[in-house]
């Protein structure tokens, strides 16, 4: 009797160890995860040091660092330093957008897109600003 009880004791050791296995295989294809996703973001950054950032690249680490409000997005441009700003336009077709702004960038540089971001937060202020001033008047 005292065979049997132990017999079942081990079956169940077991089995919680082959379930703990596997939690931490699945926690490690998660974890390698979470590496690769900070290691591309850490590229991304010293890129963006050295100016050799892709226009989409760019355009990613701006969104990244300013939210702009839900109707405005940008757009750049793939062979020059042209970023443009749009509106969102429920009467043209597919959500596309009006040209608010455009702007020429010297370089992907971080800090020059960081202020770039912060210049276009305050381009769309302005441009609320001056549309609420003409519903008013």
């Amino acid at each position: 009797m005292k065979e049997i009880i132990f017999w079942i004791i081990d079956i169940v050791c077991l089995i919680i160890i082959i379930c703990s296995t596997i939690k931490i295989f699945k926690n490690d294809r998660e974890i390698d995860k979470m590496v690769y996703e900070i290691k591309q973001r850490h590229f991304i950054y010293l890129k963006s040091l050295n100016g050799l950032l892709t226009p989409s690249e760019a355009l990613d680490l701006i969104n990244e660092v300013v939210t702009l409000p839900p109707l405005y997005y940008l757009g750049i441009d793939d062979d020059l330093l042209k970023v443009t700003l749009y509106k969102r336009d429920k009467k043209m077709p597919n959500q596309m957008g009006i040209v608010v702004g455009e702007f020429i960038l010297n370089s992907y540089k971080a800090n020059e897109l960081i202020s770039f971001g912060l210049e276009v937060l305050k381009f769309i202020g302005e441009k609320e600003a001056q549309n609420e001033l003409s519903r008013i008047s």
